[in-house]
């Protein structure tokens, strides 16, 4: 095993002799002597920077961003990790929406990230990358042929590029969707002739045919065909940006005003509304909306889905937010942040046993659940978009199959609202001892 100085000069001499990226060049001398990978640091916590980012797609996109320029984290001398910026770029946040549009069935929206949790913009990137002392320049190009050109200036300069794309325009994400349109975020390493190659939440890089790539760019209107690179650093010290994302975080969960009008959707007392909603009797309630049923299981369907399986790191981000935390205390050599983290691991597991039990073994609920754990790996692997239409189609004939309800709906409505009750009242305690690391 060497240690990380040699192991990046490693890497350097493979650049200089084949032309490749960072990121490119540092897998293939794992893949070819594993025994040179260095330990990242005693505290296995915090983990290694040897597979590309792979849990949410802002984070993973900046990870493999910075890994590819050789930029590393201070405290470990190795590529910053999903977990630490994460907790950079604001940290975790609440938001629940319920809505229906007429002939479907109802849907429920939970952000459980510092909102906005999709990437409609760069404004999470760049805070997370200011961070570190890194300063993103961001150009934009709102024809396509401009948005070309914003992407060609970058790859034409040797550098990699983050972009906003729209995520159903991209073959790997194919049958994922059904219409409209999905910011996501991608980092575009080099182009090899009508080809580009990219990184998106996976362990490999995928090749991309660059006409794809552009459409996919210019079909996300908002995003102005944006891309993001390393512009600059400086010697910022990691235990300002890790106090800035804390007291970012500390706002979110606190309810700050995202949207007029819609202030009860926002941070915590979301989940008191979400409560209110669901104990309530009127149209408006559950039982009501989410009637006992189809209705019911769309409902339970997109609750586990949110939480769990779109790209949180399950439970709701809280686990990933205690390895930030735990990162922190290892950062500032502040035990402190230990025991907040042990409350996100417990909210964590609390999030995720609410929305398991909500959905029991031996009923088509228990197989709606398992479909989605299976969905989720699949996209993470590559599948094909005919197997992921097949885990469309099948978990859209469970829910069919609820109806009639398959459990006791009553006992079910209670179960949501008991455990959001006890999940907000723990979340809360939590962010009070939050605050007081940042006083």
């Amino acid at each position: 095993m060497t240690d990380q100085a040699d192991f990046k000069q490693l890497v350097r001499e493979r650049m200089a002799r084949t032309g490749e990226r960072y990121t490119t060049a540092r897998a293939h001398i794992i893949r070819a002597h594993p025994q040179a990978a260095p330990n990242a640091t005693a505290d296995a916590t915090v983990g290694t920077a040897l597979d590309l980012g792979g849990v949410h797609d802002q984070t993973a996109a900046l990870h493999d961003l910075l890994a590819a320029e050789g930029i590393d984290a201070p405290h470990t001398s190795l590529p910053p990790t999903e977990a630490l910026l994460l907790g950079l770029g604001g940290g975790i946040g609440a938001a629940v929406f319920t809505f229906q549009y007429r002939g479907e069935l109802p849907h429920l929206y939970v952000e459980t990230r510092c909102t906005p949790q999709f990437a409609y913009d760069l404004g999470f990137v760049q805070r997370s990358a200011a961070g570190m002392g890194i300063t993103l320049r961001i150009a934009t190009g709102t024809t396509s042929k401009a948005a070309a050109r914003v992407l060609d200036s970058a790859l034409d300069a040797g550098r990699p590029a983050l972009c906003l794309v729209d995520a159903f325009k991209l073959p790997h994400h194919a049958g994922t969707g059904q219409g409209g349109s999905l910011p996501w975020t991608v980092v575009v390493h080099e182009q090899r002739g009508d080809t580009v190659v990219i990184t998106d939440r996976g362990r490999e890089p995928l090749e991309l045919a660059r006409a794809t790539l552009d459409a996919a760019r210019v079909s996300y209107t908002k995003g102005k065909g944006a891309v993001a690179t390393v512009e600059a650093t400086s010697p910022r010290p990691l235990a300002e940006g890790i106090t800035a994302g804390i007291r970012y975080c500390i706002d979110e969960l606190a309810g700050r005003e995202v949207r007029k009008g819609f202030g009860g959707n926002f941070g915590l007392r979301a989940l008191d509304k979400w409560i209110s909603e669901v104990t309530r009797t009127g149209k408006d309630g559950w039982r009501s909306r989410f009637a006992p049923g189809k209705p019911l299981a769309a409902g339970l369907r997109q609750a586990f889905g949110w939480i769990e399986t779109s790209g949180t790191g399950g439970g709701a981000f809280r686990r990933l937010y205690a390895d930030f935390l735990r990162e922190a205390s290892i950062a500032t050599n502040d035990a402190r942040y230990l025991d907040v983290a042990a409350r996100y691991d417990a909210l964590a597991a609390s999030w995720t046993s609410l929305v398991t039990a909500l959905l029991p073994d031996g009923t088509p609920l228990g197989d709606i659940r398992l479909r989605l754990r299976q969905r989720a790996a699949a996209i993470r692997r590559g599948a094909s978009v005919e197997e992921l239409r097949e885990h469309d189609e099948t978990i859209d004939a469970l829910v069919a199959r609820c109806e009639p309800f398959p459990v006791d709906a009553e006992a079910t409505y209670e179960m949501l609202a008991t455990g959001l009750q006890a999940i907000v009242d723990a979340e809360r305690a939590a962010a009070s001892q939050l605050q007081q690391l940042v006083q």
